[in-house]
């Protein structure tokens, strides 16, 4: 297995290319930073960034490094929204330097970021994220899960599209928790840059945070006490 120069196993590198396939939410920067149109484009070709891995990709991960249990947690159920946290003992490995290790991740599914026949079944869906995220984020895997994808009419590259609004009104509750928990936006930035997520070391303020974590943490600040 390729290692990285931490001695950690590149788990990306592992993944067979049956269970990767390209974002079509960055067709427009990859059409850019290749010069080719998207249809044309490999999966060799694209960044990490840029591909999408599905569920039998994450669960063949899981199994890759084995684990004695996966645990999921309800955290918030409506017919509107819903939000769990995986948590999975990962079994000793070379990875995590022979150690068994507890990892865990929170999603959430509401209406606006859930597609097909997900909008009906909130709660699984708010499993498997977090199952994905959790194995995701472990093995240090930059390219999103097919469970995690939101609606499919809002696409990232396109520049004409808007949903300012959502992200102002999620802004405003997760500030509105903080203060109520006692939560400083230099904590919450830790947090976030501890986790591995992309470009976390990089946000100013709030609403630099992607629109999921956001829906994320407003969830895991429930389980906090008031300060």
């Amino acid at each position: 297995m390729e290692n990285t120069q931490e001695n950690k196993i590149n788990w990306f590198k592992q993944i067979p290319l049956e269970y990767l396939y390209l974002n079509e939410s960055k067709r427009n920067s990859i059409e850019k930073r290749l010069g080719k149109p998207f249809d044309t484009v490999t999966k060799e070709e694209a960044l990490e960034t840029e591909l999408i891995i599905n569920l039998a990709g994450i669960r063949w991960l899981s199994e890759q490094i084995g684990y004695k249990y996966s645990k999921i947690t309800i955290n918030s159920c409506s017919p509107d929204y819903a939000a769990a946290t995986c948590e999975i003992l990962f079994n000793a490995c070379e990875y995590n330097k022979n150690q068994e290790q507890i990892y865990s991740q929170s999603a959430s599914a509401h209406a606006g970021n859930t597609k097909s026949w997900y909008k009906e079944y909130l709660v699984e869906a708010a499993d498997s994220r977090a199952f994905c995220r959790a194995v995701r984020f472990y093995c240090n895997i930059q390219c999103v899960s097919a469970d995690e994808l939101g609606n499919s009419t809002q696409i990232q590259d396109d520049p004409n599209s808007s949903n300012e609004p959502q992200v102002d009104a999620l802004v405003e509750k997760l500030k509105s928790k903080m203060t109520q928990k006692g939560v400083t936006f230099e904590q919450l930035k830790a947090k976030l840059i501890k986790e591995k997520i992309d470009g976390a070391e990089n946000f100013k303020e709030i609403k630099d945070f992607p629109k999921d974590i956001i829906f994320s943490l407003v969830s895991r600040m429930d389980k906090l006490k008031d300060k």
